[in-house]
């Protein structure tokens, strides 16, 4: 995991902690910039890692398919050191010839009350940018 997260310049890189939850406990710092550059080199198989292995990841992040766009995300989150917690939305649609990146995150008081908004929120701006569909 540490090998990984270098070779990609993944956020501050920070694994330390427990292996299986570094990315859970908040020890991982990265910022919605540097989540669309890291979206752009995956897109643009740019990352350290095989062809086949970005075109798997890419199958599982479909969330949306039609005949005019396709949505591809991944959502995170977690606790956050004030207490609330934070829920991150990332990804790309791929619409008429373009691709477009985006990389939200939002807090609030417990993780129920952020669960579904980050996903709803995002779907929102990006219709009202003609990403998407209204």
């Amino acid at each position: 995991m540490k090998k990984y997260v270098a070779d990609f310049n993944y956020g501050d890189r920070n694994v330390s902690g427990a292996i299986d939850y570094f990315w859970l406990n908040n020890t991982l710092k990265i910022s919605a910039d540097e989540q669309i550059e890291f979206l752009k080199k995956f897109y643009s198989y740019k990352l350290p890692v095989s062809k086949r292995s970005v075109d798997i990841v890419k199958e599982i992040m479909v969330r949306e398919q039609t005949p005019t766009y396709t949505l591809r995300g991944k959502t995170g989150g977690g606790a956050l050191e004030n207490g609330k917690y934070i829920g991150w939305f990332v990804g790309y649609v791929e619409q008429g010839g373009n691709t477009y990146f985006f990389a939200a995150n939002i807090e609030g008081p417990d993780y129920l009350s952020i669960r579904d908004k980050r996903i709803d929120l995002t779907k929102q701006i990006l219709s009202g940018l003609n990403v998407l569909p209204k």
